[in-house]
């Protein structure tokens, strides 16, 4: 598996940084389609993330449901 599936597999990530002065187009648009294909696995990871959560909303944090808004969370831009 590599890290571009467990990025979504295991975090759920939403986000994903890449160099395209390092990296060709054929090899970007291979990585974009698994890591778009790729599916969240829930189960253990789904408890860390909840962990996460809970420590945000003791500090503060705002989720994106909870904001309104797609810049929501700890440092987002949303007011």
């Amino acid at each position: 598996m590599s890290l571009r599936e467990m990025s979504r597999r295991h975090n759920d990530a939403n986000v994903m940084c890449l160099s395209a002065d390092m990296l060709g187009d054929k090899l970007l648009s291979r990585i974009v389609e698994v890591w778009m294909r790729t599916d969240f696995e829930g189960g253990r990871h789904q408890r860390r993330l909840d962990k996460i959560s809970e420590i945000e909303g003791k500090n503060g944090c705002k989720t994106e449901a909870d904001s309104g808004c797609s810049g929501g969370g700890c440092g987002g831009g949303c007011n």
